[in-house]
């Protein structure tokens, strides 16, 4: 089989009436040159983000814009996404418009791609493991001091592992022909169809359909992706559903995390539901709808 090469990779890239953030990322990726495809996902902005995506799909062949024609919200995007997986070439990155993303990393990436051949890359925010890549597919314990590479192949030490930075949006690398549009569907509404897919694919067994090959990696001293600074929007928006999704995604879940879950759960309750206005929208659902984790 032929090494993954950079035609081979493609940059998804969510939008939402953010046009300049969205016109600094894809300026940003396109002024490396380099081969791979960029495809803008826009969930029914207005004039000004389809001025934007127009200059540049006008102007670059690599650049692909993908519209829908109102706001479906994150979790439709998400699916139009998995819809076009046959499009965006073996492995794609996925990025919100107000990310940053280092290309100059790429060239690791696609070396850990053709090293691993994983199902799904995952990488803790703004952080990327970039020096030294044989140490990543070592065990935890056996990594350097201060830093963390874990290959998994099971879906719930995945989740115990992972999960607890997931809904601070995480890097995500996944291989292109394991997607399809019914993973995230099936989490529409939760505000993290994203996570949620992730975690079909580790519960699916991956491509082989019996071990999911997922490399889960933090290096806390090599920045490779940050918030350009509107995520503050995103998650106190909705009046706390985003958060409040966070209890659907986790009841949506395979059966296979169920034990997971009931761990997981408390931890999220404190730690992303501390504020007063979070704790009372929580508790009137909890009231309308109780899953098998509340306590």
């Amino acid at each position: 089989m032929r090494p993954v090469s950079v035609e081979d990779i493609s940059f998804v890239v969510t939008t939402y009436n953010r046009h300049r953030f969205l016109k600094s990322i894809i300026s940003h990726l396109l002024s490396y040159d380099l081969p791979f495809r960029v495809h803008i996902f826009d969930n029914g902005s207005s004039h000004e983000t389809i001025e934007v995506c127009s200059h540049f799909v006008e102007n670059y062949k690599n650049v692909f814009y993908h519209r829908s024609g109102k706001n479906e919200g994150f979790d439709r995007a998400m699916a139009k996404v998995g819809s076009c997986s046959k499009d965006l070439g073996k492995y794609s990155i996925w990025l919100a418009d107000d990310d940053y993303f280092n290309v100059d990393g790429l060239s690791d990436i696609i070396n850990i791609i053709n090293m691993a051949l994983p199902d799904f890359i995952q990488y803790s925010v703004a952080n990327f493991y970039r020096k030294e890549l044989k140490v990543v597919f070592y065990k935890k314990e056996e990594c350097k001091k201060g830093r963390t590479a874990t290959v998994f192949e099971d879906a719930p030490s995945y989740l115990m592992s992972s999960w607890p930075v997931i809904p601070a949006f995480c890097g995500i690398i996944v291989r292109n022909d394991i997607l399809a549009q019914e993973m995230f569907l099936k989490y529409d509404g939760t505000y993290h169809a994203y996570a949620g897919a992730l975690a079909e694919i580790a519960a699916s067994g991956g491509a082989s359909g019996v071990k999911p090959r997922i490399l889960y990696v933090d290096d806390p001293n090599t920045p490779f992706g940050f918030f350009l600074g509107d995520s503050g929007k995103t998650w106190t928006g909705q009046n706390g559903q985003v958060l409040a999704g966070i209890r659907r995604l986790m009841a949506l879940l395979p059966d296979v995390y169920r034990d997971q879950v009931m761990k997981l759960w408390p931890s999220y309750k404190r730690g992303y539901f501390n504020h007063i206005s979070s704790i009372e929208f929580l508790r009137n659902e909890v009231e309308k709808e109780r899953y098998y984790f509340d306590v």
